[in-house]
């Protein structure tokens, strides 16, 4: 009862805090359609009505047979692994830290309800309306556990540990006392409606299971080693105590197993593998999935129509008993490295494919340049303007690169150059083009040898033109792998690497190296300036600012986030940066603070470009195209003019909050203003201001997508002044 009533509790506190602005975010898919992210599971009510759940709360929904879909606001980021039709308005999803999401209409909306233990749950059935079971393990001490509703799912009561190290992956019932938990080495069976659970096999590797009657069943799985994968198929014919292999397939991990009848059923694995049977189990073929994305979930409604989904957002159906598949997900699937657009219209991207270009804001992408180049070394490029542009494109060996002019903007291309490697030996990587005019443009990138038996060296070179491309002249740099290569004007330009500052005043004919702040092996990745004085640097997880030409940097942030691998700076208010992780920071203060902005994905971005201070693309791997049309969303308002009598901090709301909170203050004087966020641990986690603030009453939002569920501190720090209070992030 103790356990029941605290479950209850945090159901009321998660439902009061919800709404729907909940899990959103300014930025949105483009590319792949309807989304990029990893879909864990899909199942369909009727021959319509379909839902699928992944990684980072997406949920989207089909009403017209998998053909389209749309997203869904799920309220949150915690990746959701599974999903169940009690009806067709009554669903439930579930997924990583403890998240049960339940939808009283369809999807249209959404309750969070939080297990009490750090529970992965994973799988999901109901016998009944009421009668329903979750399956997971606990992340912290690694067992399976197994809860259970007898109200539709309003509440869950722990009902089963496994007291083996060992997790359960899935869970079913096929009456209301017979069924099953189990998945990687364990499998246990009731006949008493989960009143007890019995252990009757190991089994190694298993992640997907299902049974047609008490008797027979069968269990999917397998295991990766290297860049190898290996599959397996077993089957029960005596409930589960013993099991023969059914099949095995060294090229692909079977994830899912579906059966619409007593004898034909599929499963789908890694690679795009799917295989089907028509004697429940005895014999398998394989069958032409036209995809290579692994395949996470297969689901069959009837006779006829199936779908399966997997990563990168990959939606596949069969209308023909699974002969036949067609993608049902739109888009490009490579790595995208690099993106630009000139204004709100025309853009370029560049990928393992070559270059696409968009003339309606990137809702639609067609090939300009078709690449034959591996997927390491995507074609660079720089656009002046709607039609002059050049790019150039390493061959799959790395041991030539060429160049390329457009003057109509991308239709057409002109060879301008070509670059051949001294020997064997030898091999480019291009790392940045960028052009100052018409006329003048650089090239950097590193010229890699191999010297036995020392191995590889690189060295840094510079290709300068002055004729708009047609002939160039090539130097050495004083850096192994220049990075990023940005013109203040057509005398000064600095180039960035591996612990090196670059800088020339007399257009690349002499570089000085400018002391950095990091030390001598610190890897700065891009540099950005809006005038001859004012620029930033940044580096894996690092970013500094000079007000005086690159003389000298001051540290300006320290970010949660892994490889910055772009930034732009509109002026010198308005910045953005993003990496990995799908991460993105940005700045309205000239870099003094940062925000986070939430986006929809865990892709890694590679590339960011705004055109105002609203409108902005960001592009990586897997396809991803995100846009916003809301730009900066961040910052401190100033609520009132009038000077407070006293200092003040108010307590955050709300709270709990999921995941943004408002923090008022007041402060009776100008003062140089610090307020920062601590965990439990008393560690600082982000700094909301660090300035000089006039006196008045300010409101800023705190943003806890990044972070996990916990209790947190936020400090106020004014001249004399301090305060600290305490706030609950419930996800």
């Amino acid at each position: 009862m103790r356990h029941t009533t605290k479950i209850i509790i945090v159901l009321i506190i998660c439902i009061l805090i919800t709404d729907a602005s909940n899990g959103q975010t300014s930025w949105f898919w483009q590319n792949p359609l309807p989304q990029g992210n990893e879909l864990k599971a899909v199942k369909f009510i009727d021959q319509n009505t379909g839902l699928a759940v992944g990684i980072k709360g997406t949920i989207i929904k089909s009403t017209d047979g998998g053909l389209n879909w749309v997203n869904l606001n799920s309220g949150t980021f915690i990746d959701l692994n599974n999903l169940v039709f009690i009806s067709s308005d009554n669903i439930i999803a579930i997924g990583a830290n403890s998240i049960i999401l339940s939808s009283s209409n369809g999807g249209l909306n959404w309750s969070i309800n939080h297990l009490n233990d750090n529970i992965n749950l994973t799988g999901i059935c109901f016998n009944n309306q009421s009668t329903g079971w979750i399956s997971g393990f606990n992340n912290s001490i690694g067992h399976g556990m197994l809860y259970k509703t007898t109200n539709g799912g309003i509440n869950w009561i722990l009902n089963f540990t496994s007291p083996y190290d060992d997790y359960f992956i899935k869970i079913q019932f096929i009456d209301e006392n017979s069924g099953w938990v189990g998945g990687g080495y364990t499998l246990f069976r009731t006949t008493s409606g989960g009143k007890n659970w019995n252990l009757v096999n190991s089994l190694a590797y298993a992640i997907d299971l299902t049974f047609k009657d008490t008797i027979e069943g069968m269990v999917t799985g397998g295991y990766s080693h290297g860049s190898s994968n290996y599959g397996i198929i077993r089957k029960t014919t005596n409930s589960g105590s013993n099991w023969l292999n059914s099949f095995s397939y060294q090229d692909t991990v079977l994830n899912s197993i579906s059966f619409f009848n007593s004898y034909t059923g599929f499963v789908a694995g890694r690679k795009g593998g799917i295989f089907k049977s028509t004697n429940y189990g005895d014999s398998w073929f394989s069958l032409q999935s036209n995809t290579y994305h692994d395949l996470n979930s297969i689901y069959f409604y009837d006779s006829l129509n199936g779908w399966s989904v997997g990563k990168s957002g990959t939606i596949i159906k069969s209308e023909d008993v699974g002969l036949n598949w067609e993608l049902k997900s739109k888009g490009i699937i490579n790595l995208i490295g690099l993106g630009a657009f000139i204004d709100q219209n025309t853009g370029w991207i560049s990928s393992a494919a070559g270059i696409m270009k968009s003339t309606d804001g990137g809702g639609q992408w067609s090939s300009v340049w078709d690449s034959i180049s591996n997927w390491s070394y995507y074609p660079k490029f720089f656009f002046l303007n709607n039609s002059t542009g050049w790019l150039t494109y390493s061959a799959a060996k790395n041991d030539r690169f060429t160049v390329y002019k457009t003057i109509d903007g991308g239709i057409n291309w002109i060879f301008q150059n070509i670059f051949i490697a001294e020997n064997f030996f030898e091999s480019y990587i291009i790392n940045s083009i960028n052009f100052i005019d018409n006329y003048t443009g650089f090239i950097v990138g590193t010229k890699r040898y191999y010297q036995w038996p020392f191995g590889y060296y690189y060295i840094g070179m510079l290709f300068k033109t002055t004729d708009g491309g047609l002939n160039w002249t090539t130097s050495q740099l004083p850096v192994g792998i220049p990075n990023d290569i940005k013109f203040i004007n057509v005398n000064t330009s600095f180039i960035v690497g591996t612990g090196k500052i670059l800088k020339t005043t007399n257009s690349g004919l002499n570089w000085i190296s400018i002391p950095g702040i990091y030390g001598n092996f610190y890897n700065f990745l891009k540099i950005s300036f809006i005038n001859e004085n004012t620029g930033w640097l940044s580096g894996d997880d690092r970013i500094c600012k000079t007000t005086n030409g690159g003389l000298n940097w001051v540290d300006q942030s320290y970010l949660n986030i892994s490889g910055l691998h772009s930034m732009v700076f509109l002026n010198e208010d308005f910045g953005w940066v993003c990496g990995n992780q799908g991460k993105i920071y940005a700045t309205s203060n000239g870099g003094v603070n940062w925000f986070n902005q939430p986006t929809p994905t865990y892709e890694n971005l590679f590339s960011i470009t705004f055109i105002n201070p609203n409108t902005g693309w960001a592009v990586g791997s897997n396809g991803t195209i995100l846009k916003t049309s809301s730009g900066i969303q961040v910052g401190i308002n100033q609520l009132e003019q009038n000077v407070p009598k006293n200092f003040f901090l108010s307590q955050n709301y709300p709270n709990p909050f999921n995941p943004k909170t408002k923090i008022k203050y007041s402060i009776t004087s100008a003062q140089y203003i610090s307020l920062k966020v601590y965990n439990i641990l008393g560690k600082e986690i982000t700094t909301l201001i660090n300035e000089r603030q006039n006196a008045g009453n300010y409101e800023v939002t705190f943003d806890g997508s990044d972070l996990s569920s916990g209790i947190y501190f936020y400090k106020l720090e004014a001249g004399d002044f301090s305060e600290t209070k305490r706030m609950i992030l419930l996800k």
